[in-house]
């Protein structure tokens, strides 16, 4: 999000992978776009994490909308990881025709746990935004 309060802070991630309920073959990743000052430090997972822990959570926690578990689906979702640690602005980009594979990743998103903020340089905390690609593979697994 770029405000007057502070220069430039944008960070857009767009990561590309697999979900199912505890699949974590879902290496694929997109380049990463960072454009933040320097000395600036991107928000921490859980308190503490790296984003890679984020989409191990997403991945072991998304499920599949009841009647569609043998559906293909794709979820393009932006949200914001504000200034406090909490996501916010949940906004749906794209989704297939079956809106409930959307509601899902809603539904998760909302049950993320609270992030440690991005900060400037001098420590002020700043919110970002992200974009994420959910993909929906019905993937059978074997737990």
């Amino acid at each position: 999000i770029i405000t007057a309060s502070f220069t430039i802070v944008c960070m857009s991630i767009i990561l590309y992978f697999c979900t199912t309920k505890s699949d974590v073959s879902y290496k694929q990743e997109l380049p990463t776009v960072e454009a933040l000052p320097q000395k600036a430090i991107s928000p921490k997972f859980d308190g503490k994490y790296e984003f890679s822990k984020f989409l191990e959570w997403v991945s072991k926690n998304l499920t599949y909308p009841t009647g569609y578990e043998t559906k293909k689906a794709k979820v393009v979702v932006s949200f914001v990881i504000t200034n406090e640690g909490t996501i916010d602005n949940i906004k749906i980009i794209s989704e297939p025709e079956q809106k409930a594979f959307a509601k899902e990743v809603v539904l998760l998103l909302k049950k993320c746990p609270k992030w440690t903020p991005g900060k400037l340089a001098d420590g002020t905390p700043v919110s970002i935004s992200y974009i994420l690609p959910v993909n929906f593979n019905n993937i059978k697994r074997f737990d």
